[in-house]
């Protein structure tokens, strides 16, 4: 009798283990295919990705182009306190888009300042026809002479004489 309860009992339990192995199994197999389908659903995502920052940033598929712009961006993320791995990872294209409009405009600020440098020491375009001025003490006496020519008056060619700055 207590070899037919042993017996039944272990009937019973590798009944259970067979069981629950075959659970186990199916639960593996269920989480595979979502593992599967999960990564199918992120394929499609990065291609639909790739495709519109394609479409903004035509530039960053050429061979030699793309490879120039990607290292700016990353560059520019690196600047910005991001690590290269969190560069690295990013694959929403709005956030490369805007990572773009950063690099160029870092580029144009830079540009900015040379330019000023270059411009500083430019003369002035004149244009055509165009009076001269004249400046300073020049300037001055030119005017005293003529309120002189008009008035002909003794205090206006006194005032020329007399005023030595002019």
């Amino acid at each position: 009798m207590i070899l037919l309860d042993t017996w039944k009992k272990r009937s019973s339990m590798t009944r259970r283990c067979k069981s629950i192995t075959l659970k186990v199994g199916e639960l593996r197999q269920v989480a595979q295919q979502r593992q599967q389908e999960t990564e199918a659903q992120r394929q499609t995502y990065l291609q639909e990705q790739a495709r519109l920052l394609a479409e903004h940033i035509p530039d960053i598929i050429h061979p030699e182009k793309g490879d120039k712009i990607k290292k700016d961006l990353v560059d520019t993320g690196v600047a910005y306190g991001f690590s290269e791995d969190e560069m690295a990872s990013v694959i929403d294209h709005r956030y490369v888009r805007a990572l773009n409009d950063a690099t160029k405009w870092r580029k144009l600020q830079a540009n900015k300042v040379k330019a000023k440098a270059k411009g500083e020491n430019v003369k002035p375009v004149v244009k055509a026809g165009a009076k001269r001025r004249t400046e300073g003490q020049a300037a001055t006496r030119s005017k005293a002479q003529q309120k002189l020519r008009k008035s002909g008056s003794i205090e206006d060619a006194l005032g020329l004489m007399i005023d030595s700055n002019l």
